[in-house]
């Protein structure tokens, strides 16, 4: 089923076919082994992690960057592939892993980039073989980036996975990627020192502004002057054309709201790297971790009458007051000459919409193009345990004394670097516990059910494989203030079936009833909002469920996932989940003597100057 969009004006009108799509295990050709990776192995791809000072927004920054630039090197597959990536950290002190966001790394174990969960980081002046084996229905937008520290800021890149066959349902001449990055003056390592301080939380609030693609021109007057690093990004079309655009929010802590002068029909397609049911809107809301395609129609010669820029305006939306609003450049090639990059808008060129509350946006009007039938949409019926988690800002007081705060989920903060005040913790990743048959941090699953998800004692949220969960988030007012603020939720491993949100409790009879009037036509996704109730109307209040999100998933893919909020300011103050998937012979099929190197930090699957590592090979 193929779609030919015909015109900026027109309304989409398509007969629906509810067709199915295959959808294919690839098991291993060969049984896994190891090999050692010395000078005659080629990876497909190879990334080179450093500390660099770059300029942007009229300043400069020592940032952690890939290969040396802002954004790192787009990364391009197909469905079906196998493939290596190589990444050397060539920093002096920092750790580093890279998660390759969106994508399920289905049975390669170490992976999945998460440190301290399903690995070791990688040390300094070290390098880590990454295996990926792509599947069909992968096909769609990612992108990497540093899952240490505040290292994502900048650490990133556009990943995407096109169709084995060529051929996308949809028509377009061309695409672009549009990177969105939250652009701080204080240095990653100052910025996770202030908000995980025991004594004293120093918040950064939100950005100063949104880099396009790397680029960013301050609205502040202070940063408006001409140097390096004053421009806006620009986005290249041709008069006439059909675009695919590529949205990809790598931001740290903004949902960014966007539009396009004089272009606001554009066609929504793509949804977290799933092809949905084309839906026109004329702005998009990109929260950290989110990705959407939409169509653009490129005005014709004679819809142009000679005029060759119009304006990209974004917004953030966030729950502090200093929100925050760029620019960038469509540009059509219609002529010579270089493009003004520098001069800002005189006034304001958009009125986009004020933040979206509990009642989101698009919930309840987006299908995919095709359901997965090894992944039905699952019905109420079908839910095995139901897990509750409430989010909160803690006074940390009663902890460290100090005046601060952590966010809990159901009592409990996570953190990739054990902290004092959580002695728990186990100083090694959960995965790497487990394959050491360090027994005492295998989760217990009746205590988790009794702790509503949580065992209390791992710190982590453990399911059987064939369980169906349906996990309902519920903001809760802070112990101090009673304060909310909106949080991204994203889930490494499968995509989840996102079922809505909604203010208060959650109530699944009332809430089927609206999932059914959509005849199940529910799109999946790996990020999605747990948005806050609209403060004019709301008073602030601690220990109080405010609103709801609910994600639906089948277990059946075994290993150590997170989930977590996407806000990197919020991930340093706690707000992240371990889930463990399987039972400990699903989570260590792997015999010893293949995952030795995996199992100690800076382990012989960790590579060096002074020796080529031994890596497994699960796919390849």
């Amino acid at each position: 089923m193929k779609f030919q969009i015909l015109g900026t004006m027109q309304m989409i009108s398509i007969l629906y076919q509810w067709t199915t799509v295959s959808s294919v295990v690839y098991p291993p050709s060969n049984q896994p082994y190891t090999a050692i990776h010395d000078g005659n192995f080629q990876a497909d791809y190879i990334l080179r992690v450093t500390s660099k000072i770059i300029a942007t927004d009229c300043t400069t920054r020592l940032s952690t960057l890939v290969n040396g630039t802002l954004p790192g090197p787009a990364l391009r597959f197909k469905e079906g592939q196998k493939v290596w990536i190589r990444v050397y950290n060539d920093m002096d002190e920092a750790n580093l892993t890279i998660h390759w966001h969106g994508l399920t790394q289905r049975m390669a174990p170490f992976s999945d980039g998460t440190p301290m969960a399903s690995q070791w980081p990688i040390p300094p002046y070290h390098h880590f073989d990454y295996e990926f084996q792509l599947q069909l229905g992968d096909a769609g937008t990612y992108f990497y980036h540093s899952h240490v520290g505040f290292q994502a800021n900048t650490a990133y890149g556009a990943l995407i996975v096109d169709e084995a066959d060529g051929n996308p349902p949809y028509h377009y001449d061309d695409e672009r990627t549009i990177a969105f990055q939250d652009v701080y003056y204080e240095t990653d390592d100052r910025i996770e020192f202030n908000i995980q301080n025991p004594n004293n939380l120093i918040w950064p609030g939100n950005p100063k502004n949104v880099a396009v693609n790397g680029k960013s021109r301050a609205m502040n007057e202070t940063y408006a002057r001409p140097g390096p690093g004053c421009e806006m990004g620009v986005i290249d079309v041709a008069a006439g054309g059909v675009y695919r655009l590529r949205f990809i929010g790598a931001t740290s802590y903004s949902q960014v709201f966007v539009a396009f002068e004089d272009h606001l029909n554009l066609v929504l397609i793509e949804v977290d790297g799933k092809y949905i049911m084309p839906h026109v809107v004329d702005h998009l809301e990109i929260s950290s971790g989110q990705r959407y395609s939409v169509i653009l129609f490129a005005k014709t010669q004679a819809e142009l009458a000679g005029r060759n820029r119009f304006w990209m305006q974004f917004e953030i939306r966030s729950a502090d007051s200093d929100d925050v609003r760029g620019y960038g450049i469509l540009h059509y090639n219609t002529s010579a000459g270089p493009v003004d990059t520098f001069t800002l808008p005189a006034e304001k060129v958009l009125t986009l919409p004020n933040e979206s509350y509990a009642d989101g946006w698009l919930e309840d009007q987006l299908q995919p193009l095709k359901p997965d039938p090894s992944n039905p949409f699952i019905r109420l019926q079908e839910v095995t345990r139901r897990v509750y988690i409430n989010v909160q800002a803690i006074d940390a007081k009663t902890m460290t004394g100090g005046d601060t705060e952590f966010y809990f989920q159901n009592g409990a903060p996570w953190y990739e670097k054990p902290e004092p005040f959580i002695p728990d913790v186990p100083k090694e990743p959960y995965l790497v516990s487990l394959y050491r048959n360090r027994t005492n941090y295998f989760p217990d699953y009746q205590r988790a059910v009794q702790g509503n998800g949580l065992d209390n004692v791992t710190k982590t949220f453990p399911a059987k494989v064939g369980e169906v969960l349906e996990i309902v988030w519920y903001l809760v007012g802070g112990s101090r203030f009673g304060d909310v603020y909106p949080h991204a939720w994203h889930a490494h491993g499968d995509h989840y079936y996102d079922c809505g949100t909604g203010l208060g409790t959650y109530d699944p009879v009332v809430n089927e009833a609206k999932l059914l009037a959509r005849h199940g036509r529910i799109i999946t996704r790996d990020t999605s909002n747990l948005y806050r109730p609209d403060p004019s109307t709301v008073a602030p209040e601690p220990g109080k469920v405010f609103t709801w999100r609910a994600m639906r998933v089948r277990v059946q893919n075994p290993g150590v996932w997170m989930i977590h909020c996407h806000l990197l300011l919020h991930m340093l103050m706690g707000m992240q989940t371990v889930w463990v998937f399987g039972e400990l012979k699903d989570l260590t099929p792997l015999p010893a003597h293949l995952v030795e190197g995996y199992l100690t930090y800076g382990g012989s699957a960790y590579g060096n100057a002074s020796y080529a590592p031994r890596v497994l090979h699960y796919w390849h």
